[in-house]
C-alpha cells in the first residue's frame, strides 16, 4: 500500500461546479439544441488525451479523489484513504484494477525497493 504509481502524462482531473463536460460535448459535436439550460451541479472530470485528441469522462467523487491522489504520486494506501473518506462504498480493488486495465499506469515506485519498477 506504500507503492505509488506513475500515470500517463496526458491525464488531468478537474472538479467543476457546472456541467462543463456536457457543454463541451455539445460544442464539439456541433449538436447544440435551440435552448440549453445550464444548471449548477458538481462534476468530477477526467480529461485524457494527446496529439490533438482528448476524452472527457465524468467520475464519481471518490473515484476522482483516488485518481487525482494517484496522479499526484501519493501512495495507493493514502489515495485509498482519501477516497474512502469521500465515499464509504468506494472499492479500492476495482479502482486500482480499472487504472491498470485502462493502460493509465506506466510505472511504480516502491519505498521498500528503493526506487522505480
Amino acid at each position: 500500500m506504500d507503492t505509488s504509481l506513475t500515470l500517463q502524462s496526458g491525464l488531468r482531473y478537474l472538479r467543476a461546479s457546472w456541467p462543463v463536460d456536457d457543454l463541451m460535448k455539445l460544442y464539439l459535436t456541433d449538436t447544440a439544441p435551440a435552448e440549453y439550460r445550464l444548471a449548477p451541479t458538481d462534476v468530477w472530470l477526467e480529461v485524457r488525451g494527446s496529439r490533438g485528441e482528448f476524452h472527457l469522462d465524468r467520475l464519481d467523487a471518490a473515484e476522482f479523489i483516488f485518481r487525482q491522489a494517484v496522479l499526484e504520486r501519493q501512495s495507493i494506501g493514502a489515495a485509498a484513504e482519501r477516497a474512502l473518506d469521500a465515499g464509504t462504498g468506494f472499492d479500492v480493488g476495482r479502482a486500482f484494477t480499472t487504472l491498470v486495465r485502462s493502460g493509465y499506469v506506466i510505472g511504480t515506485t516502491s519505498p521498500d525497493r528503493g526506487g522505480q519498477a
